[in-house]
């Protein structure tokens, strides 16, 4: 729901916004309302009349079809026209290509933009694409009789039959590999001509994976007697052959398996590294393949850490990675140092106001904050002084404080923190006598300062 307002509030004209009083204050009790009736759970709350659910989740997944939109409308030096199509969260998506692009570069750029949509739904939305997902070329009778086959549901009891036939099917294959392949040259031989068939594949019919036996057969190569037997010449030249004008981007159908297999010949890691860093765009999915390698090999290839701060998501993490700052003086916790983060590190309950605090923030909510920040300081005192957390209130903070020598200036502020929780509208209604109002960004961050001023002399 936070996510939902906040695109609302970016995306409607702010006039609409003014006349409809759709404010940060409108958009808090939003929130903590659905907070309310959602129970501690994620996602839109089901009811019984299901109509505003519905809606929601329409009005969602609208941002959704402007997401894919953009991609799409980016990539027309190769698309020639395109439809996105949805009904509720079942989405079509149709694009015709450019004349002149040959199948196979067709099959890439389906990848591509099929990885670029599941990018854009997951780090903007949430979502994920279900397994249900696929790729289909209508040109061909073949895939277009299949689309229009997967088109028709089938009932409840139909499903049902079908699934169970599919487990049975899968639990047969387990034992038919597990019966046949017991000798660790016929467990590699049989991995090998999984990759041969990998291999011929096109990339696009592993962008959504489904477990297959095919799985099973690759993680035999985890088998010490496999992994003993990898380095044999005859084995090694098999290898070398199997990578030899390899679509790296097939590594992912299953990739520690088949990275563990590929690092065995020098001419594969160097084709592999070389492939990587000529991608125009890294995805998600790019990036978790290149992490995996980087795993294998010490991250002692600086190319791909570069290449890894392509990726929006990972530009943050390899610069701290690569500046050695893993164990910085000053992680981010207030002005505190890693030492004194070790103490609140064994405290789960102060760890967790943290936590909630920042989600808080981050959506705007201030007047939640501050409850958070309260309970943050609160319970960081009753672990240093081994309090009883029932009786334990603000005058004992308190005199807490000013046993451990805490300047005059800080332990009225946090007084004053206490006092302003009580007259927080989150927190309270307020009466005839004493009103209750919103916490400010300006009020909240002087009271957030304070509080890291008083960390700083308890821990």
């Amino acid at each position: 729901m936070p996510r939902l307002l906040h695109l609302l509030h970016i995306f409607i004209k702010p006039s609409v916004q003014v006349n409809m009083a759709y404010d940060l204050f409108t958009r808090e009790q939003i929130i903590c309302f659905f907070q309310s009736i959602a129970n501690g759970k994620s996602g839109i709350p089901q009811s019984d009349n299901n109509i505003i659910s519905s809606f929601i989740g329409y009005l969602y997944l609208v941002f959704g079809d402007l997401f894919i939109d953009d991609i799409l409308k980016k990539n027309r030096d190769v698309i020639d026209s395109h439809k996105i199509i949805r009904y509720t969260d079942d989405i079509y998506i149709s694009i015709t290509f450019r004349q002149g692009i040959e199948q196979e570069r067709q099959g890439v750029f389906l990848h591509l933009i099929g990885s670029q949509i599941a990018e854009v739904l997951y780090s903007k939305l949430s979502l994920k694409l279900n397994l249900k997902t696929r790729l289909y070329r209508l040109a061909r009778n073949e895939e277009k009789e299949e689309l229009l086959r997967n088109i028709r549901k089938l009932s409840p009891s139909d499903e049902y039959i079908k699934l169970n036939r599919e487990n049975q099917e899968d639990q047969d294959k387990s034992k038919n590999i597990d019966q046949t392949i017991k000798n660790p040259q016929d467990k590699l031989n049989k991995i090998f001509q999984e990759l041969r068939n990998i291999k011929k594949s096109r990339v696009e019919d592993y962008f959504i994976g489904e477990r297959s036996a095919q799985e099973e057969i690759l993680q035999e190569v985890f088998d010490k007697r496999v992994e003993q037997i990898l380095d044999k010449p005859v084995n090694k030249k098999k290898i070398k052959e199997i990578f030899k004008d390899f679509n790296f981007d097939l590594i992912k159908v299953q990739p520690l398996e088949i990275l563990v297999i590929l690092l065995t010949d020098e001419t594969a890691i160097k084709n592999f590294k070389k492939f990587y860093l000529q991608k125009r765009i890294i995805t998600t999915s790019d990036a978790d393949l290149i992490i995996k390698f980087l795993c294998q090999t010490d991250f002692s290839d600086d190319d791909l850490l570069l290449k890894l701060k392509e990726n929006i998501h990972m530009q943050d993490i390899v610069n701290i990675f690569m500046d050695a700052q893993l164990n910085c003086d000053k992680p981010g916790y207030y002005g505190l140092t890693c030492m004194q983060m070790r103490k609140i590190s064994e405290m789960p309950d102060v760890i967790e106001q943290t936590r909630l605090r920042v989600l808080s923030e981050r959506t705007g909510s201030y007047s939640v904050a501050l409850n958070h920040l309260v309970n943050e300081i609160h319970a960081l005192c009753i672990k240093h002084e081994k309090a009883n957390k029932k009786d334990y209130d603000v005058n004992d903070v308190v005199k807490f404080l000013y046993s451990k020598s805490v300047p005059h200036e800080i332990c009225i502020k946090i007084r004053n923190l206490f006092d302003r929780r009580n007259s927080n509208s989150v927190s309270h209604p307020g009466s005839d006598s004493s009103m209750a109002w919103e916490v400010t960004r300006e009020e909240y961050l002087d009271y957030y300062e304070h509080v890291g001023k008083c960390l700083d002399f308890l821990v």
